[in-house]
């Protein structure tokens, strides 16, 4: 899913139902990118979370070492600086569990 059809589906979300809770910042400290957290409830299907996350294509793992006793590797990752990756996770609250549920993408008409 692009950058676009998130901001549109996001806008989509805000008009039609109540958020529970948003968030938008950086994927993480080692990695660049963003994320975007949604949670919201949906008539009939309950509690609802959807995640989307933009982030550089990792080109390659580079390891450092040394072949001698005691010594560290080191890892690191090259990522591309003009090619970008999208993805959305869409879970569900299982009020049984507790827990989040992973559903399909193909299942969402988005």
């Amino acid at each position: 899913m692009t950058r676009e059809k998130w901001l549109e589906t996001l806008e989509k979300i805000r008009k039609q139902f109540q958020i529970d809770h948003e968030e938008h910042g950086p994927w993480g400290e080692e990695t660049p990118g963003e994320k975007w957290l949604v949670e919201f409830e949906a008539p009939g299907m309950g509690k609802i979370k959807m995640e989307w996350v933009e982030k550089p294509r990792l080109k390659e793992v580079k390891t450092t070492y040394a072949n001698r006793i005691g010594s560290t590797t080191k890892v690191t990752n090259v990522y591309d600086e003009n090619e970008m990756v999208n993805y959305l996770n869409v879970f569900k609250w299982n009020e049984r569990e507790q827990a989040w549920e992973k559903l399909a993408n193909e299942f969402m008409n988005l």
